[in-house]
């Protein structure tokens, strides 16, 4: 058995004592809060993927803006070898603009993507505990089926 079926089994269990402390009409509660974390887990799934757009779209729009500047570079080191000061210093205004920008996505895109991460963790999280909570109705539900003293049948 691996350490994270270990870990299944300890939770149901420690569900199971938990729910033979608890009264059975803890289970709607808690068939409720599962209700309620999956319909978060819904929404957080699309704003993941909404910001997943959004990453690779500053990626795209990134990739041209640098291809732009390394063209523009060719450009002006061109311009300066024939001799064409006017134009070599308007393309170099120009490189100058395009580089800010170049950095400007580049610092939106950091941000983006920690967003991303944080997104990726808060989800995890609400599996975890979404989880957590249906092993704890499954046992419930398992002891609501076994057989008590009072059904008739001989314990020993």
């Amino acid at each position: 058995m691996t350490l994270e079926g270990m870990l299944r089994a300890l939770r149901a269990f420690c569900c199971e004592v938990r729910g033979a402390l608890a009264p059975p009409a803890d289970a709607g509660g808690l068939a409720a809060e599962a209700e309620r974390l999956q319909t978060g887990l819904r929404r957080n799934y699309s704003l993941l993927m909404g910001q997943r757009r959004d990453i690779e779209r500053l990626l795209r729009r990134l990739g041209r803006t640098e291809k732009c500047v390394a063209d523009l570079t060719c450009r002006v080191a061109t311009l300066v070898q024939i001799g064409d000061r006017q134009e070599a210093y308007r393309a170099a205004l120009e490189l100058d603009r395009l580089r800010q920008t170049a950095a400007e996505e580049r610092s939106r895109l950091g941000l983006r993507q920690q967003e991303h991460a944080e997104q990726v963790a808060a989800l995890r999280h609400l599996e975890q505990r979404r989880d957590r909570i249906e092993a704890c109705l499954q046992a419930l539900r398992l002891r609501a089926s076994l057989p008590t003293p009072t059904d008739g049948y001989r314990w020993a």
